[in-house]
């Protein structure tokens, strides 16, 4: 028995029907792909119209607000710097930690005690510190007369890469931000 070379029709009943068991992602792959420029732009802001038909308030702002930022590092607990200098948290103060949001900026909270002026609480990992070569000071509101905290960057000192102390000792960070590298 000889076979017969499919109708055209045939041909394309067997395309759809690959594409229908291949899944919806394949056809609109092979379907995009033979769009033209034109085509593709206005395939883009019909989407974009439901989008903000479905979403109106959808940006990428918001989204990024919907995404919870980072713990806290709390200095001290497992898989966090340790407090260095005999350095310990502040009592009456959310313990000492950081986390870095969405946008790039790291925040301090807590306070730490115990120490003595200008001794090294903790190192701040990579990816938290402040640029190389440079040291941040702080001027800290609430805490005693004169307080600064220091930020230190990489290449300062030997064993100072990401070092983070007071010069008064023991301070309470509430509210400082920064970002990282700069």
């Amino acid at each position: 028995m000889r076979g017969r070379k499919p109708s055209p029709a045939m041909v394309v009943a067997i395309i759809a029907l690959v594409f229908s068991v291949a899944g919806t992602g394949v056809a609109s792959v092979a379907v995009i792909r033979s769009l033209s420029k034109k085509e593709k732009k206005q395939t883009s802001r019909i989407a974009d119209r439901e989008v903000k038909k479905l979403a109106p308030t959808l940006t990428v702002g918001t989204a990024k607000a919907l995404t919870p930022p980072e713990d806290f590092h709390n200095i001290g607990t497992q898989g966090n710097p340790l407090f260095e200098s005999g350095c310990t948290n502040l009592p009456g103060q959310d313990p000492l930690g950081y986390f870095k949001d969405h946008d790039g900026v790291v925040h301090l909270r807590g306070g730490w005690g115990t120490c003595a002026p200008s001794a090294v609480v903790f190192h701040l990992p990579p990816g938290y510190r402040v640029a190389p070569g440079t040291e941040k000071v702080f001027a800290l509101a609430g805490n005693s007369s004169g307080a600064k905290l220091v930020l230190v960057g990489a290449g300062i000192a030997p064993g100072y890469d990401g070092a983070v102390y007071c010069e008064t000792g023991n301070c309470v960070v509430d509210g400082v931000t920064y970002v990282p590298g700069a």
